[in-house]
């Protein structure tokens, strides 16, 4: 890997046909399986976090498809020579110091710790609940379910030389207090073994076993996405016997990844003997909750060009002119926005610096209502969305005469 100080981190390089070149992957493609493939090829730990950036292409490459790395024996069998438009790098942070291994899956099996280039084990009475919690954080994983010992062979795991002492917040083992340790070997059966909870529950509904999919990662339970738009019943039977639930009864999966933050998945990579969040994408979401603030919506009075705020919303004189100002922070350039009334979009107008005003004629009972402040934004080739929080306007008071 190239670009970082670490050889765990970075951008992956192929060396294919004699030829070193960037890896370059096909959109949409890249998951944390394929992540922990590349760290795994590199005698790292698991990885804790993967970037994509879209973009064209300027240098030399590689083509790489991710989607045959868990039935290929070599990265460089992933190499495809397909043309594409545009594609994207994959910055990897694999884990250089810690790895959990033989477990049923990426956030469960024996820890390993690294000191400088050998791997060794960590002694279960050496290894507490809050040393746990750093690891699973480090590892990518939500927090620990359960902390055992682990066979290792006929005699017992060599271990490293220092104990790590938690408090439980930091982000890798690295950055825990340290003590010497006297003894080299963990007892046969002693050596700490871990697995980190899945982070899956179901959310909204009226027991454990239904409701929305959701996930923990990175500290934020977000509904779960599917990028593939291929999740069925047979994944739904997957995600309740991680939950630990009955038979899955009825799946319904709606489309309203737009107007939330979600974590995504590829629903073609889930399988029974797998967890949920090694098939995690780390892709730029196509979420205008997570790309977009929502912009704000202000009523202002045709004289002075004040806001005229009032509970439980806003208020205007009647037969006085007014306006409403659209406006959002500086994030992006141009975009559209609209206002709409009761759920009816009515007018439209270009942003400028960020804003766009829609003037009114003298009020009447008509302009009362529900108002919200919608704004459009293409990026990236694709188009984004974000809502402002309604403002309710009401008409009253007596009539604004001209003056004689």
């Amino acid at each position: 890997m190239v670009g970082e100080a670490s050889l765990c981190s970075g951008f992956p390089r192929l060396k294919h046909e004699g030829v070193w070149k960037l890896a370059m992957i096909q959109n949409y493609e890249w998951s944390l399986k394929a992540s922990d493939f590349v760290c795994r090829l590199l005698g790292c730990g698991s990885s804790g976090s993967a970037i994509v950036s879209q973009h064209r292409v300027r240098a030399p490459a590689w083509w790489i498809s991710s989607a045959c790395f868990h039935n290929k024996p070599a990265f460089r069998d992933c190499v495809t020579h397909m043309d594409a438009l545009s594609a994207s790098t994959v910055k990897i942070r694999c884990s250089d110091s810690v790895r959990l291994v033989n477990g049923a899956d990426r956030c469960s099996g024996r820890l390993e710790v690294r000191s400088e280039q050998s791997w060794s084990s960590v002694c279960a009475k050496d290894f507490d609940q809050r040393d746990a919690e750093v690891v699973c954080r480090e590892v990518g994983c939500a927090p620990p379910l359960a902390l055992e010992g682990a066979p290792y062979g006929e005699v017992g795991a060599p271990m490293g030389a220092t104990e790590s002492h938690c408090e439980g917040q930091e982000s890798g083992l690295r950055d825990c207090r340290r003590s010497a340790l006297e003894r080299s070997i963990c007892p046969a059966g002693e050596a700490a073994a871990l697995t980190c909870s899945d982070g899956l529950r179901l959310g909204g509904g009226t027991s454990r076993c239904q409701g929305v999919l959701e996930m923990e990662n990175r500290g934020q339970w977000r509904p779960v996405a599917d990028l593939d738009f291929v999740w069925d019943q047979s994944w739904t039977a997957t995600v309740c016997g991680r939950l630990g639930c009955g038979v899955a009864v009825v799946t319904v999966v709606t489309d309203d990844a737009d107007v939330r933050p979600v974590w995504w998945v590829k629903g073609g990579c889930v399988r029974p003997d797998a967890g949920l969040r090694e098939c995690l994408t780390p892709f730029f979401p196509l979420s205008a909750a997570d790309l977009l603030t929502p912009p704000t919506i202000t009523l202002l009075d045709g004289v002075s060009g004040a806001s005229e705020q009032g509970p439980p919303g806003a208020q205007v004189l009647l037969g006085s002119a007014f306006s409403i100002r659209c406006s959002a922070p500086p994030q992006y350039p141009g975009g559209l926005f609209l206002l709409s009334r009761e759920g009816v979009q009515g007018y439209s107008r270009l942003a400028e610096n960020h804003s766009a005003i829609f003037p009114f004629p003298p009020a009447d009972r008509s302009h009362q209502g529900s108002y919200t402040c919608i704004l459009h934004l293409h990026l990236s080739e694709h188009n984004f969305s974000a809502t402002s929080k309604p403002l309710s306007v009401s008409v009253g008071g007596e009539p604004v005469l001209d003056e004689l």
